[in-house]
């Protein structure tokens, strides 16, 4: 009998030393005022996706996208915005960077931690969510300086602060958002897609990309058997725009399918797999 207490006791202690390192780094990062400059990279190509500048204040965000184009988008008072010109639209749909998703998956505790180490000063978690595998690098401050996730078969990004700056408070998000008027809202039929999209794809994204004056919104995601698939909302977009959305990735060699419902919503789905794959999967997305 001794002998199963102590057993007990020993295997729920190795459970919270895992579990306790992994709340405190959610704890901190709720609570963190900071600002700082990261690059969002593909590490399968090499390539800088995103470089940004990114200011943190209790839950509110700013964050603008220096490169490669700029885009300012942000999260006050548990709404989303995006600048156009000198004003904001409201967004009818939350955005997500890579931390605010790893957020979520301590948040829910749908985790298994893998390995833990000390690197210099800090520390290196690695921890599995589904078919997702995310290895952080916290420093010494607590701050999280680097995420790297990966996903079959084999796709790996990261996010990764060139400098960050711990602040104790701030209302430099909030100041943004007085100073630039709502002027407008921006409604997308992406998101009854965004409801169905856990079930076919292993990670996905909501960005913007820009033509001539439009932010248009886009999924970027990798479907369960390791396809990137692109998902644009064409409603509302003119005849011109449309076409040079089309030139621009018909000059990537991409394989490209217009899906047309019969409420008259149009979407664009993009892809490095063949156009019947993606039939097949608007298929999905708006049948099943």
């Amino acid at each position: 009998m001794k002998n199963v207490i102590l057993l007990s006791f020993v295997f729920l202690t190795v459970i919270l030393t895992f579990a306790a390192p992994l709340d405190g780094i959610l704890e901190r990062y709720q609570k963190a005022y900071f600002e700082g400059r990261r690059f969002l990279i593909d590490m399968n190509s090499g390539s800088t996706v995103r470089y940004e500048q990114v200011v943190k204040e209790g839950n509110d965000k700013l964050v603008t996208v220096i490169s490669p184009e700029r885009i300012v988008w942000l999260r006050f008072q548990e709404r989303y915005y995006i600048q156009k010109d000198t004003g904001l639209l409201e967004l009818s749909f939350p955005i997500y960077d890579l931390e605010d998703y790893l957020m979520d998956v301590l948040k829910r505790g749908d985790y298994e931690l893998l390995a833990h180490k000390r690197d210099g000063s800090g520390d290196v978690y690695v921890l599995k969510s589904g078919v997702q595998v995310f290895t952080i690098w916290v420093g010494e401050d607590g701050f999280i300086d680097k995420i790297v996730r990966e996903l079959p078969p084999g796709y790996r990004n990261a996010l990764i602060y060139e400098y960050h700056q711990i602040k104790e408070l701030g209302e430099t998000v909030r100041r943004y958002w007085l100073q630039h008027p709502v002027e407008g809202r921006i409604t997308s039929s992406l998101a009854p897609v965004l409801r169905r999209i856990p079930k076919y794809f292993a990670w996905s994204d909501l960005s913007f990309f820009k033509v001539k004056d439009e932010s248009i919104p886009v999924i970027y995601g990798i479907t369960n058997d390791g396809n990137k698939v692109s998902i644009i909302d064409l409603d509302g977009l003119s005849d011109s725009v449309v076409t040079q959305i089309l030139q621009r990735f018909s000059e990537k060699a991409f394989s490209f399918y217009v899906r047309k419902n019969e409420d008259g919503s149009k979407f664009l789905f993009v892809s490095d797999s063949d156009s019947e794959y993606l039939v097949e999967l608007a298929r999905k997305l708006f049948e099943d």
